[in-house]
Formats: structure tokens, C-alpha cells, sequence
């Protein structure tokens, strides 16, 4: 959907595959790899934003809804969150109250970003309500698109 608006799109990943240097290091090293070479993509697209697309799970099956976790050293992160949970929220998920968040140091590629940074938490694994829509072809692309209409108002304000 963003090749298709005109957008140029670097993935950093496309599986749940590492990026590391070594594969036979060991599994601190190699994370440290992976996480370091997917910065480095980072600084090397320095007019580039980051939208890190993942899925939450919580110890409770009544959690529900995406939420935006934003690199809190790039100003425009926060408005690039908001727009992402906006669109969300208006195109697919109304009863979503989600509030963006701040990254820490946990969430390393947000926390040292030098671009704007998002990372989509599109939904809860542990709700098994919500577990069932994102498996299915249609709910993802409706999330695809309304994380791209939050991406085009980013963009158009």
C-alpha cells in the first residue's frame, strides 16, 4: 500500500528472521547484532520514518486494541503515534482509548532512533477475540490501510 501512494519502502525485516552479523555468537551477541545493523538502516535514511509493526500480548485475555509506542528524542514521533492511533481508531477500532506512549531504553530502535519512530502494536495475541481478527487476510489489510491513512496525515500536516 505504501510502494502504491509513491512511497519508497525499506524493510529492515520481512519474517520474524535476526539481521546479526554472526550467527554463531551467542544469543546476547547476536540480538545486540541484529538490533545495532537494523540502527544502522536507521542512520543511513536519515529522511526516513520507522513504523515497526508488531502484536502485543498481556497476561490478561481482556486486553484489546493497537497501541503506538513513539521514540521520545524525535519531536515529530509523537505526532507521527497520534496519527497512526487516530486513523486506527477511526477506521477500525472506535471503542480503542489507548493513549501513545513513550519508548525507554527497553525498546531500543525507538529509544536511540534518529528519525521518527513508531512502533504499531496492532492488536493483543492474548485476546482470543481479537487473536482470531488478525489472523484473518481482511482485518490485516484494513489495518494496513489505516495505518497508511495515519502515515498520509503525518505526512500532510
Amino acid at each position: 500500500m505504501l510502494r502504491a501512494s509513491g512511497f519508497k519502502v525499506i524493510c529492515t525485516r520481512t519474517d520474524d528472521s535476526s539481521t546479526e552479523s554472526d550467527p554463531t555468537a551467542t544469543i546476547a551477541a547476536r540480538k545486540r547484532s541484529d538490533l545495532n545493523n537494523r540502527l544502522q538502516i536507521l542512520k543511513n535514511n536519515p529522511d526516513a520514518i520507522l513504523i515497526s509493526i508488531h502484536l502485543n500480548k498481556f497476561s490478561s485475555a481482556s486486553a484489546k486494541g493497537a497501541q503506538m509506542f513513539y521514540a521520545p528524542k524525535i519531536d515529530s514521533s509523537k505526532k507521527l503515534a497520534e496519527c497512526l492511533k487516530n486513523s486506527v481508531k477511526s477506521q477500525l477500532q472506535n471503542e480503542n482509548h489507548r493513549t501513545v506512549k513513550a519508548g525507554t531504553k527497553s525498546t531500543f530502535l525507538l529509544y536511540y532512533s534518529p528519525i521518527p519512530a513508531v512502533i504499531a502494536e496492532c492488536g493483543f495475541m492474548s485476546n482470543p477475540e481479537e487473536f482470531s481478527l488478525l489472523q484473518t487476510e481482511e482485518y490485516q489489510s484494513k489495518m494496513a490501510f489505516s495505518l497508511l491513512c495515519g502515515i498520509l496525515k503525518y505526512f500532510n500536516t
